[in-house]
This record gives structure tokens, C-alpha cells and sequence, in this order.
């Protein structure tokens, strides 16, 4: 898991990369007077596959804010079953939107949409939903078989 946890990281700082380096070269181009079309359809497949991978990166480092739920509640077993039905539920709306993903992305490569400046195939950034939902399940089910091996 380490070494898919340093490839997610270094996508995603190439992503964010771009989408800053991008809007920033779009501003300082704007300000010159001179439009160049296209950015955006680059920025958004970059920021589309951040998110997704970001999503993705949160679940399995387990850094998402938690609410202070945790520390409210000081009961062993209730913690458990909170994290527990909290792992359900992320589990079933994940499962769900990679159902939801695959059609879509599907959709558009029968179809063939393409964005409209640079010709992109519009499922390339659909993707980046099936890849952050995918990677999602597979660290929800290895966070839940690992914290389930170890004795409580």
C-alpha cells in the first residue's frame, strides 16, 4: 500500500501543479490582452482527476475530518460501531458511484464525446471517477480487514 499511496501522491501534486500553473499563465495572458483558448479543458481534466484521487488518497491515509465525533464518544464498543457503520456507508455510496462511473464513462466512449478546443475524449476525465471510486473500495475493504485483524 506504501508505494500506491507515493504514486497517488506524486499524481496529485502533478495534477495541482497544473491546474495552478495553468490558471496562473491564463491570468498573466489575460492581463496582456491575449486569449489562448484550451486551458480549461486541460485544467479540468487535471482538477477532475485530483479530486477523484484526492478522494481516493483521503480514504487511505484515513485523514478525512472527522468531526470530533470521535472524541465525544468514549465507549469502546459504540466507537466501533460507528466506524463500523461509517464504513458501510462509504463502502455502499462507493460501490454505487463506481456502478454510476462505469456506465457513464462507458457512455461517452461508445459516443465518442471529445471536449471541443484540443479534441480530448471526454471519457479521460471520467475515468479519474471510476479510478477514485475503485481505489476507494479497495482501501475501505483493506482498512476493515486490517482493523478487524487486530485484537481490540
Amino acid at each position: 500500500m506504501r508505494h500506491i499511496e507515493k504514486i497517488i501522491q506524486v499524481l496529485l501534486f502533478v495534477y495541482i501543479l497544473i491546474v495552478v500553473g495553468l490558471t496562473v499563465l491564463q491570468v498573466i495572458f489575460r492581463n496582456m490582452g491575449v486569449s489562448i483558448s484550451g486551458y480549461d479543458e486541460i485544467i479540468g481534466i487535471a482538477a477532475i482527476w485530483s479530486y477523484f484521487l484526492g478522494m481516493a488518497h483521503t480514504t487511505l491515509t484515513d485523514s478525512h475530518i472527522k468531526g470530533g465525533l470521535d472524541e465525544l464518544i468514549t465507549n469502546p464498543t459504540a466507537k466501533y460501531l460507528l466506524g463500523m457503520l461509517s464504513n458501510v456507508g462509504l463502502l455502499l455510496f462507493s460501490v454505487i458511484a463506481l456502478v454510476a462511473s462505469i456506465g457513464i464513462c462507458m457512455t461517452a466512449l461508445s459516443l465518442d464525446y471529445r471536449t471541443l478546443y484540443f479534441d480530448i475524449p471526454v471519457a479521460l476525465s471520467l475515468f479519474a471517477l471510476v479510478v477514485g471510486f475503485g481505489l476507494n473500495i479497495l482501501f475501505i475493504v483493506m482498512r476493515g480487514i486490517h482493523r478487524n485483524s487486530q485484537p481490540r
